[in-house]
């Protein structure tokens, strides 16, 4: 028993420090996986998908809309086809956002081969995909990576009040309008 303890200390570090560096360099390899896609193929991850890809990939279809990118949204949560949470869609209402027609999806291999960009939240996204698809990571962008009002990650907000929900929808925009730029920059080279 206590060398299992030992163990998961030991593992819980090593995964602090891997975190650390990758965020270190998250958006210079996140800014890189912009230029060197092939296509306009964009899938946008999160962990249950029916809080922040949904609306992520809302915003980026709003604000991108001239830009010829396809979306995706799905999630690594077990159950599938759950709509977003009342309260959420209540919240969203007063935004003038509509994601009422929304079901959850599992991410698959073929929404991975399909991409050429791969949207994350956060490290437990990160390490999810990367452990499912270790050949992703240079597609994989982080959502905050080229904001600079907002951190890199946006957190999880399953579970928590009102304020947490408007916060993040608030740095979801935010990221989203940031990303929608750089990619429509990019955009132009593609077309």
């Amino acid at each position: 028993m206590r060398q299992f303890i030992i163990y998961r200390i030991f593992a819980a570090i090593i995964r602090r420090v891997r975190h650390q560096f990758i965020l270190l360099f998250a958006r210079k390899n996140s800014l890189q996986s912009i230029k060197n896609r092939h296509g306009n193929n964009i899938l946008i991850i999160c962990y249950g998908n029916i809080y922040r890809s949904p609306l992520a990939e809302h915003l980026l279809n709003t604000f991108c809309s001239q830009s010829g990118i396809n979306t995706r949204s799905a999630g690594f949560h077990e159950n599938i086809n759950r709509p977003c949470e009342p309260e959420y869609l209540n919240i969203l209402k007063n935004y003038g956002y509509d994601l009422s027609n929304h079901r959850s999806k599992r991410l698959t291999v073929d929404d991975v081969y399909w991409s050429d960009v791969i949207i994350i939240m956060d490290r437990k996204n990160w390490d999810m995909l990367h452990d499912l698809y270790p050949k992703s990571g240079t597609k994989t962008v982080w959502i905050g990576a080229f904001s600079k009002a907002v951190g890199i990650e946006v957190a999880d907000p399953y579970g928590k009040n009102s304020d947490i929900l408007n916060s993040v929808i608030f740095d979801i925009q935010t990221c989203m309008k940031d990303i929608c730029s750089v990619l429509s920059l990019d955009t132009e080279r593609l077309v």
